[in-house]
């Protein structure tokens, strides 16, 4: 949202609360941000919509609007590598810079077509990349064999010490995770018990979040 626009809005409930009229400014005795009126934030609003859109990219791919999304601007797969170019709209520019929305999402693997094995969190509270980065890119890691996949991890040479630690642990964690053929992989919200991703969960999360990183004063 432009900061003009954030302004204009903001301005509209607080000149109302203290009377303040075209030409005539009164005094604003407490911060906006102190009033605990119940009034949304409108920047943590308008991320928390901009947070549906990227929720419904995915969820909706095949939907008309998602193709034609996708088409011009590359589809929600650019969204999560953060890839644009010099033609996307700015609204489009606006999505890729919701960060948050990754940390509030996991996904539920079925096919595994749709998840990046090292760098979504799949499986665990991180990526495998983090998890296990003496081990980062197997060059194989499995295959079909009719509707069972096996996970097969081949390594490109031979491991050594902390490496054969962390390649036993990834296996071991494998082990639960068979995948269904035929199932598209989808994801979870975290934040709600439905796991289907909410506006007003999300702004909480973003207001938690602003609230943890700046400290208000007291009244």
């Amino acid at each position: 949202m432009p900061k003009m626009v954030k302004r204009k809005i903001v301005n509209i409930p607080r000149n109302f609360l203290w009377g303040s009229r075209e030409g005539s400014q009164r005094i604003p005795w407490v911060k906006w941000k102190q009033m605990c009126l119940g009034v949304k934030d409108s920047q943590s609003f308008n991320e928390a919509l901009l947070g549906k859109w990227r929720w419904c990219l995915f969820h909706q791919y095949d939907s008309l609007w998602c193709r034609i999304l996708e088409s011009k601007y590359g589809g929600w797969k650019d969204i999560q590598d953060g890839e644009s170019s010099h033609k996307s709209s700015i609204w489009w520019r606006v999505l890729l810079k919701v960060h948050w929305f990754e940390q509030g999402v996991e996904w539920k693997i079925e096919e595994g077509n749709q998840t990046r094995f090292w760098l979504d969190k799949w499986v665990g509270t991180q990526t495998l990349m983090e998890a296990f980065p003496r081990i980062f890119l197997v060059a194989n890691m499995g295959s079909w064999v009719g509707d069972v996949w096996c996970w097969d991890l081949k390594w490109r040479r031979r491991r050594f010490g902390r490496e054969t630690t962390q390649w036993e642990e990834l296996e071991l964690l494998l082990q639960d995770k068979p995948l269904q053929k035929g199932e598209t992989d989808s994801w979870w919200w975290i934040h709600e018990t439905n796991g289907i991703y909410s506006v007003n969960s999300a702004y909480k999360v973003i207001q938690n979040r602003r609230n943890n990183t700046h400290e208000n004063p007291p009244f």
